[in-house]
């Protein structure tokens, strides 16, 4: 799926969270979000999501005007998982991660809707807490709950808002793999916001860089994060470590 921005922006009575955005993910890639707390992040993913309408510009998704795509068939393609969840307290793990499958229910839940959510809950290694009710769950493994459900949904663009927010670092980087291998394996798109530089840097292919609203930076990972472009968007000294297993972004200090 191809998702173009053009000339996005937001606003909140007289403030403007996002103004004037324009960028494109292709079929096949992974865009992180990244900036400073309020620079428009969230604000992006949920005009995509049709959470929020842009008070100016377009969102197209595969040439399409989002605005005029029935909402159904949107949820079926577009699979966003929030940074705040909103649960029914009386629902188990496993009701939870079905409702992923509710734009693919006609008349009854399928034996095949069945399976979708039992690899969800595999593949998010969460089978083992199926009928758990969800107020008995910690912050992260919530989280993880609701990327499963974005998993059964099988969309075709994967929207996560802070995904590793509440996670620790092994279920950070085992997140960042699932839904960057599915990305791939099944030609969706990914857009993600990010607040760590190193996990953007890692497993993008590319990255947008948000200031006050605006398009910093737009480009391959190694060409966004550098170190003028994080010092003059952060406020943030660094220096960057080349190793035989990546570029790495270190912080020195706050200006």
């Amino acid at each position: 799926m191809r998702i173009r921005l053009d000339n996005v922006g937001v606003e909140y009575g007289k403030y403007k969270a996002v103004d004037g955005v324009s960028f494109e993910v292709g079929p096949g890639e992974v865009l992180s979000i990244v900036g400073p707390n309020g620079s428009g992040k969230s604000s992006i993913i949920k005009c995509i999501a049709q959470v929020l309408k842009p008070s100016t510009g377009k969102v197209y998704l595969d040439g399409r005007d989002i605005s005029s795509i029935d909402l159904n068939e949107i949820a079926k393609l577009v699979g966003y998982v929030p940074q705040n969840f909103h649960y029914l307290f009386f629902s188990n793990v496993m009701e939870t991660v079905l409702l992923g499958r509710k734009p693919h229910i006609r008349w009854r839940v399928t034996q095949k809707d069945l399976d979708v959510v039992q690899r969800a809950l595999d593949m998010m290694g969460i089978a083992h807490m199926a009928g758990k009710f969800m107020d008995e769950l910690s912050g992260g493994e919530k989280q993880k709950v609701y990327i499963a459900r974005t998993l059964a949904q099988e969309p075709q663009l994967y929207l996560l808002d802070e995904p590793t927010s509440n996670l620790d670092l092994k279920h950070q980087i085992e997140v960042l793999e699932i839904t960057r291998r599915l990305t791939y394996e099944k030609n969706a798109s990914m857009i993600v916001a990010l607040h760590d530089l190193n996990l953007a840097l890692r497993y993008s292919d590319r990255v947008a860089m948000m200031n006050r609203g605006r398009l910093y930076a737009y480009g391959k990972p190694e060409d966004v994060l550098t170190i003028q472009n994080i010092n003059d968007v952060y406020g943030v000294e660094t220096f960057i470590i080349e190793s035989d297993y990546g570029r790495y972004i270190v912080p020195i200090r706050a200006k």
